[in-house]
């Protein structure tokens, strides 16, 4: 019995130690860069969660029932880096929700609230539908491109390649040219808006 009880307390002991050593890694970076040890304590607590910061409009098939146990999940485990948080894959037309990112910003401030050196990853996919045409320009996106301010919605026909190249990839979907202003606004757009809902990485 007292063999048992040494091996618990021992067990005990070395769990302390593990968790003291973990509170004790650093996480800090700023604008000028960031260090290969924090860049590495970092990847230590990486996890992906596939539209974790959307959890009403997972593949738009509804409420996700287990959004509550992520969050504990996240909590319990130390994961400072969330990977694929956020992100649109067609559907565009959500993105005028405002609920959309009120809901993705109210669960990064609690996350941070708990931990301020979370990360959360959204991600910029290389994917446009017929649902952009929906989906209205902001006023910032043209001032920072410092083009004039006009009442218009992003044309998905002014992001295809000229030459048809990955146009239709998708079926009804295509791979917007990169090259084309039009395709540099809406991905501005993308970035701008889940920076502003607190996201701090991206894919």
């Amino acid at each position: 019995m007292k063999a048992k009880r040494y091996i618990i307390i021992l067990l005990f002991l070395s769990i302390i130690s593990c968790r003291t050593a973990e509170n004790e890694k650093s996480y800090q970076f700023d604008e000028n860069g960031i260090s290969r040890e924090v860049l590495e304590n970092y990847l230590e607590r990486s996890i992906t969660m596939v539209y974790f910061l959307m959890p009403d409009y997972v593949e738009r098939n509804g409420n996700y029932p287990y959004y509550r146990d992520d969050i504990r999940m996240i909590k319990e485990t130390g994961a400072k880096f969330i990977g694929r948080a956020i992100y649109c894959w067609g559907g565009e037309s959500l993105l005028n929700n405002t609920e959309f990112w009120d809901k993705a910003r109210k669960i990064v401030n609690e996350m941070h609230a708990f931990d301020p050196d979370i990360v959360f990853q959204a991600c910029l996919f290389e994917v446009i539908t017929e649902d952009v045409n929906n989906v209205p320009v902001p006023e910032w996106v043209f001032n920072d491109f410092n083009l004039p301010v006009e009442q218009r919605n992003f044309s998905y026909d002014a992001m295809l390649n000229d030459d048809g190249i990955m146009v239709n990839h998708w079926g009804r979907s295509s791979v917007p040219d990169i090259s084309k202003q039009e395709t540099q606004l809406w991905f501005y757009f993308l970035a701008g808006s889940y920076i502003n809902v607190g996201c701090e990485a991206f894919h």
